[in-house]
């Protein structure tokens, strides 16, 4: 019998903040057992066909993003982030920030368009924010199970949990 192929894709920021809530940043994970141990949760049969990381760049986690590269099966997908500017209330002065653009239309349109490429058989999202909804439903209508992995409860959208097949 065939394999399952599985293929996780993260949400950077909602996995970093997920890690944080659930009191494991700062500790060394091993991404090749952590993608394996997923995979197992969702197919015993299955194989990792692909991890894809999406993540608005930034200096802090630069080092993590370096390893993940190098890390067989792992795919890391960077969008730039655009400045923005705000003004003080109290003081006037001119505040400059950046915001993360793009990331969940491209983890969505990444999991739409692989899924209708039979890319995979199984996925799982590692995010729960409801923003990716309209594609775990798109996946499923296409006729592959949309898993949602969540670090416990930390950012789960009953929307998400509940278009989803399944949660881990």
């Amino acid at each position: 019998a065939a394999m399952t192929r599985v293929c996780l894709f993260f949400d950077g920021r909602n996995f970093h903040a997920g890690m944080k809530a659930a009191g494991v940043v700062g500790r060394s994970i091993d991404m090749t057992k952590f993608a394996t141990w997923i995979v197992g949760r969702v197919a015993p049969d299955g194989v990792l066909w692909g991890a894809h990381y999406y993540t608005g760049e930034t200096i802090a986690i630069g080092a993590f993003l370096e390893s993940l590269e190098q890390t067989t099966g792992y795919f890391v997908h960077r969008k730039a982030r655009k400045a923005q500017y705000t003004t003080c209330q109290h003081c006037a002065q001119r505040i400059e920030y950046t915001t993360e653009k793009e990331v969940d239309t491209q983890i969505v349109a990444d999991m739409i368009r692989l899924a209708a490429d039979s890319g995979f058989d199984e996925m799982v999202l590692m995010s729960g924010d409801a923003d990716h909804s309209p594609g775990l439903e798109a996946v499923m209508q296409l006729g592959k199970r949309a898993w949602v992995g969540l670090w416990g409860n930390y950012g789960a959208s009953s929307r998400i949990v509940t278009r989803s097949f399944g949660r881990i």
